[in-house]
């Protein structure tokens, strides 16, 4: 409050001088008027009639001063014009500088006010970018966090396997080194959770074969299977055994191959599941068979990816 008074008395501080100047000079020129001989003479005329000589009224006083500046001003016109020409030239100069002053003040406040503007503007500009970069932030944090805790609470469904009748059908090749017709190996296997929450299973597709060369990724487009039971507890097994035939039948030679290690049986598939809170998972596993071990073990390819 005490501040924009200040501005305010800053701002009209030439229009107090410029009246203050305008009184003085009527009174300046009243003054001398009393110093001349038509006043003094109109001043002794009426003195002679007060009521009270030595102390006359304020009444008489007042009308006296009027009629004698009056009568003065008759007598000396030219003069008092002159005079006052020269107070107006004055007063319209001072008048001229006062008002290109306020026009002055008035430029810099309103380049003051533009300037803070803009500062409050760039402010606000800061302030919001700040804002989005934090909550952008917020929410990768927030998204890592919710992935993490997915992650670590998700189910997890791999295959184990039960049995394969592998070293059966491999027998007659073991024992004479010759044998009539083929070997077709099987391999029957469940899916097991070895996660924290229940899944929901929708497929299972898996491949029994003997290659020559593994590659870093099973082939797509094997057949699908849906399974029975689709939940799927924690530390669960599917009540159904999945039970896989080799593609590709093996010959005598073909055993040599595998008994050197140039072929190789590759049991590879995926599973399609979903958590408890509608995430998709394809979990793709393969198994190789490693014939002195006379079992299958996990291979390489193990990737989980989450849809």
């Amino acid at each position: 409050m005490l501040k924009r008074s200040w501005l305010w008395l800053r701002a009209h501080s030439h229009a107090f001088i410029v009246s203050a100047l305008a009184i003085l000079c009527v009174v300046l020129l009243g003054f001398l008027g009393t110093l001349s001989s038509t006043f003094q003479q109109c001043d002794g005329g009426r003195s002679a009639g007060y009521s009270q000589k030595e102390q006359p009224n304020f009444r008489e006083k007042t009308g006296t001063i009027i009629v004698c500046e009056g009568m003065t001003i008759d007598a000396n016109g030219g003069l008092l014009t002159a005079l006052a020409t020269i107070a107006v030239a004055a007063f319209t100069l001072t008048l001229w500088l006062t008002s290109r002053r306020q026009a002055e003040i008035m430029e810099g406040t309103l380049a003051q006010m533009k300037a803070d503007a803009e500062s409050r503007t760039i402010e606000t500009v800061k302030q919001l970018n700040i804002a989005t970069d934090t909550a952008q932030a917020a929410k990768k944090s927030a998204d890592v966090a919710e992935r993490t805790l997915t992650e670590l609470e998700a189910p997890f469904l791999y295959p184990v396997i039960k049995r394969d009748t592998v070293q059966d059908q491999f027998r007659g090749f073991v024992l004479y080194d010759a044998t009539p017709g083929w070997a077709t190996p099987t391999v029957t296997f469940v899916v097991r959770n070895f996660g924290r929450t229940p899944a929901l299973i929708r497929s299972v597709a898996a491949e029994l074969d003997q290659l020559t060369e593994i590659s870093a990724k099973p082939r797509d487009g094997i057949l699908e299977d849906v399974v029975v039971d689709p939940v799927l507890e924690p530390e669960r097994e599917t009540e159904r055994e999945f039970e896989l035939a080799i593609v590709t039948k093996i010959d005598l030679e073909t055993h040599k191959k595998i008994a050197a290690g140039q072929n190789m049986l590759w049991l590879y598939g995926k599973v399609l599941f979903s958590d408890m809170l509608g995430f998709e998972y394809t979990q793709h596993f393969s198994f190789v068979y490693l014939y002195g071990a006379k079992r299958f073990v996990p291979w390489r390819y193990n990737k989980r990816e989450r849809h």
